[in-house]
């Protein structure tokens, strides 16, 4: 419940944060869900889950974006270093 809400706010908040990404989410559903769905600002979203499967992050094309999942094992430093990898996709 509530480390999977507390991640998933962080990780959206952290995705608006950036230039470079988009996120796609409603803030306000999503919040209850623990996915976050979001989109580079200059890169097709198939090309960038591609480049982040090939990095071992776990994503799903979605929803007009990708989508993370902020599983309650899943630790912030990881979340951040996708979020990170994400912004780095060319």
């Amino acid at each position: 419940g509530t480390a999977v809400l507390a991640r998933s706010q962080a990780l959206m908040e952290r995705i608006e944060g950036s230039s470079k990404l988009e996120l796609l989410s409603d803030s306000a559903a999503d919040r209850r869900s623990g996915i976050v769905t979001f989109a580079h600002r200059s890169l097709p979203s198939a090309s960038l889950h591609e480049q982040l499967m090939d990095q071992q992050i776990i994503c799903a094309n979605r929803g007009g974006g990708v989508r993370f999942s902020a599983h309650f094992y899943t630790e912030m430093e990881l979340l951040e270093q996708a979020v990170t990898a994400a912004e780095n996709c060319r």
